[in-house]
């Protein structure tokens, strides 16, 4: 048998960042980076030295063990066989005798062979991601989150502090012709899409509002005034018509969850951070901020009806949708405020019918009125007793319907006592009469019916749980891809499902490999476990 003389070349290397549990591994880019490194951290070197044999794990080596206690590491190279360096951890360093030791060991499968295959495709759960930008990634992840709190809160429309009074009347413009104090009209019968029989005018003023009415009325046209109201102007664009539409801008996101500011952009979307949009009426839609479309600019939109009825619909714009509004997520807004006015019956019926007409009216009031009516009357048969022989009333409101027979002549001296009972009914009788309807709001009267939103985010011990755990651990991706093992500048996490290597390795270090892949292996470029360092 031939001799073979021993060529193998042993080191002892100490303060090597190094895991049995491949829960950590180094990452070298390069088997060259990785030797130096390993070089590097060499304490003791042993030349010469017999074949060593990867699967016995242990090395009977010339020196004192009290030399070699610190080392946790060690490397070797058979070098007439090769040049392949095995790695391994240092699991113990007995004593044999005051010059020898026996050093035992357990090869590193990771660092000895991951260099000499390539990971392909694979289902990867987890992974600190290439692109972190705000939105890019949104699956539901099993951290706490606690009850959201309010950061920001705005109103983001003010319809009800800025408005207009109304009044829908059923006149034309003959009618109209004289009359003072008028609105400005639609110059439209048709408004949004609908058809108004009616006129629809609007002022910004109160005292105008109530002029016009108080000379409707004395022209005899109240029951012509359909209703009043109280509208916000945007409701009110005169000589158009086309819909009401208006557009608000969310407010921005903020950067801090209470004094913390987060190093992962996940933070930035649901369940950590979130809108919601609500009126006081308890419509509300809760917004997710990573379904826009456009994330740096969240619209809604608001669109409406030209109305003394109107109504606005709150919308998302570009929300889990490709342009255009997402009618489903939003809500609609009543806000018509109608109102009332009063009037003097008495004085609206003199201006409404002719004097002859009024005497047959008059016993419209006598259920209120008897007495002051029959003491009239009384007082006309005493002054013209028989010339009013044959005067009859019945009781339809008309001029025809009073029968003069023989006192024709009588007439006018019953005109003269019209105008005595009339006194007699305005003194003695309240004739004001409330038309319309009183349908304000409290809402409305404090000025916050309106659409308002909430900017939440969780609590900051929350975030800070949530941000820690994915500094370390990445997102979950679960996509079928290449992992990221060094897309980072100093740690990458990886995770993965399924898992594909390629290379001339052996049986057992491929198993290890790929075990240690799937579950779960943080890759460090600097110290192991130092998370204080930049990894954006």
């Amino acid at each position: 048998m031939s001799y073979i003389a021993p060529d193998t070349d042993i080191y002892l290397l100490a303060n090597v960042e190094c895991d049995k549990t491949y829960d950590n591994v180094k990452y070298f880019a390069t088997k060259n980076a990785q030797h130096t490194y390993m070089s590097s951290k060499i304490v003791k070197s042993f030349t010469n030295q017999s074949y060593g044999r990867v699967n016995k794990g242990t090395f009977r080596l010339f020196c004192k063990a009290d030399d070699v206690y610190q080392c946790n590491y060690l490397m070797f190279q058979n070098t007439a066989f090769g040049n392949k360096w095995f790695y391994a951890f240092i699991n113990s360093i007995e004593y044999i005798s005051n010059n020898t030791c026996e050093v035992r060991f357990t090869i590193d499968l990771f660092q000895t062979w991951f260099l000499d295959c390539t990971v392909g495709q694979c289902f990867v759960e987890r992974e600190h991601v290439k692109d972190d930008s705000i939105g890019a990634h949104t699956l539901n992840e099993d951290v706490p989150t606690g009850e959201m709190i309010t950061a920001i809160e705005e109103q983001l429309t003010e319809f009800s502090k800025q408005y207009t009074y109304g009044v829908e009347i059923c006149i034309s413009d003959t009618q109209l012709s004289g009359i003072d104090n008028q609105p400005r009209w639609f110059d439209k019968p048709v408004l949004s899409g609908i058809f108004q029989g009616s006129k629809i005018g609007t002022t910004d003023n109160s005292d105008d509002l109530l002029k016009f009415l108080n000379n409707v009325i004395s022209a005899g046209y109240q029951s012509t005034i359909i209703q009043v109201f109280t509208i916000p102007k945007i409701f009110a664009p005169y000589g158009t018509d086309s819909r009401v539409q208006t557009t608000r801008e969310l407010p921005a996101l903020p950067t801090k969850f209470g004094s913390y500011t987060p190093l992962n952009n996940r933070l930035y979307s649901s369940p950590f951070s979130d809108y919601v949009v609500y009126a006081p009426t308890g419509d509300k839609m809760v917004l997710h901020p990573e379904l826009f479309n456009d994330y740096e600019h969240r619209i809604l939109t608001f669109s409406g009806n030209q109305s003394v009825t109107p109504q606005i619909m709150c919308v998302p714009a570009n929300y889990k949708i490709t342009g255009g509004t997402n009618k489903t997520e939003g809500y609609t807004l009543n806000y018509g405020i109608k109102g009332s006015f009063m009037y003097d019956a008495y004085q609206a019926e003199i201006a409404s019918y002719g004097v002859g007409q009024v005497g047959g009216n008059l016993l419209k009031w006598s259920p209120r009125i008897l007495g002051s009516v029959a003491s009239a009357f009384a007082g006309i048969s005493q002054l013209a007793a028989g010339s009013i022989t044959g005067l009859t009333f019945d009781f339809a409101p008309t001029q025809s319907n009073i029968s003069p027979g023989g006192g024709a002549s009588a007439i006018a001296s019953v005109g003269g006592i019209i105008g005595t009972v009339g006194d007699a009914l305005k003194e003695t009788h309240d004739t004001s009469e409330l038309s319309g309807s009183s349908g304000g709001s409290v809402l409305w009267s404090q000025q916050i019916l309106d659409t308002f939103v909430q900017v939440r985010q969780v609590r900051e011990e929350y975030a800070r749980i949530a941000d820690n755990y994915f500094s370390m651990f990445g997102y979950k991706v679960c996509r079928l891809k290449v992992p990221n093992i060094a897309t980072r500048p100093s740690w990458n996490f990886v995770k993965c499902s399924t898992v594909a290597i390629t290379g001339a390795i052996p049986a057992d270090a491929e198993e290890l490999i790929m075990s240690v892949l799937k579950k779960g292996v943080t890759f460090w470029k600097t110290t192991f476990g130092n998370y204080t360092v930049n990894n954006k």
